[in-house]
């Protein structure tokens, strides 16, 4: 992006063009992975080889952070302080490439839950100095090309809303709610196995969660919870996160 920019601007001379970009589902972390694959590369081992592979180039200035390790660059976090040209950061919380990338595949067990919501932390962390962020709790990937892109929202804001307000890249809307799926416009879920549409009881269940606690928490009894509603369901617990 900065390179597009230094071309019209500089060498083009026309600066009266602004460039923007918009990073969709491209904000990935090099963390240690949930397991590792005897039979294939880490990923950051493969990121590591592939940009002398590829022959790869990263920004000077970003460079200039990570002299012996230029392959960091590749990882948005990493290069983001370097830029020049604003950038407005879609991502979703617990990303489904990323969780590809983490060898933790789709989550089934409370060990794997675990691991993705440390994940999501990790992510919200890595946003500390971004400006313009649209960042929603929900497990998928990409946004831009899908049919339903303009239904996602944080806060009743939608995604063309944020995307509208982000000439001040000022816009910054993060989920509060900590735990996948908790939001209202999420792409739906679905069984690994089955392929099926996960009813959000059993989701919970996958956490590893304790439906009597469950239910105990919200004041409710566990045949009320059981037979409540999906989206019932989700404007409790949003309310009780919040």
């Amino acid at each position: 992006m900065d390179h597009v920019k230094a071309l019209l601007h500089d060498t083009f001379g026309l600066r009266q063009i602004e460039i923007r970009g918009v990073s969709d589902s491209g904000w990935f972390l090099d963390r240690a992975p949930y397991t590792v694959d005897s039979h294939s590369l880490a990923p950051l081992d493969a990121v590591r080889k592939g940009l002398v592979l590829w022959q790869g180039r990263v920004s000077s200035r970003c460079q200039q952070n990570f002299p012996d390790e230029p392959w960091r660059c590749y990882f948005g976090y990493r290069s983001y302080p370097t830029l020049t040209a604003p950038l407005f950061v879609f991502q979703w919380l617990f990303d489904e490439a990323q969780m590809t990338a983490d060898n933790v595949g789709a989550p089934v067990t409370k060990q794997q839950w675990d691991y993705i919501h440390k994940m999501g932390d990790s992510l919200r962390h890595s946003f500390h100095n971004v400006t313009a962020l649209f960042a929603p709790s929900c497990i998928s990937h990409t946004v831009l090309t899908k049919k339903d892109w303009q239904g996602v929202k944080i806060n009743e804001v939608s995604l063309p809303q944020a995307l509208q307000g982000e000439e001040t890249c000022q816009q910054r809307l993060v989920e509060r709610c900590s735990w996948p799926q908790c939001n209202h416009s999420c792409p739906k879920l679905h069984n690994p196995f089955t392929g099926e549409e996960m009813d959000f009881i059993e989701l919970l269940k996958s956490f590893g969660l304790d439906m009597m606690s469950v239910a105990n928490a919200l004041g409710i009894d566990i045949h009320t919870l059981n037979n409540m509603d999906h989206e019932e369901l989700l404007n409790l617990l949003t309310q009780q996160a919040n």
